[in-house]
């Protein structure tokens, strides 16, 4: 099954074209669109995961240190 459009300019020519390359490009942007947004919320997941870990590593050594009278 193939797709066609049929564009009619201002001079009145029919111009018959296929859409195959416009969808596969929407296609591919969407993808791209996903996999940024994927990406960019892995990034922001595990930059805030090291930060706790490393906030709850100083809180177990701040802890376990006994004060000096």
């Amino acid at each position: 099954m193939s797709v066609q459009t049929i564009k009619i300019d201002d001079s009145g020519q029919v111009k018959e074209t296929s859409t195959g390359i416009a969808m596969a490009l929407a296609y591919i942007g969407g993808f791209l669109m996903y996999m940024l947004v994927f990406m960019f919320g892995s990034q922001v997941m595990s930059r805030c995961y090291s930060k706790k870990k490393t906030s709850r590593v100083v809180e177990v050594i701040v802890s376990s240190v006994k004060p000096v009278s």
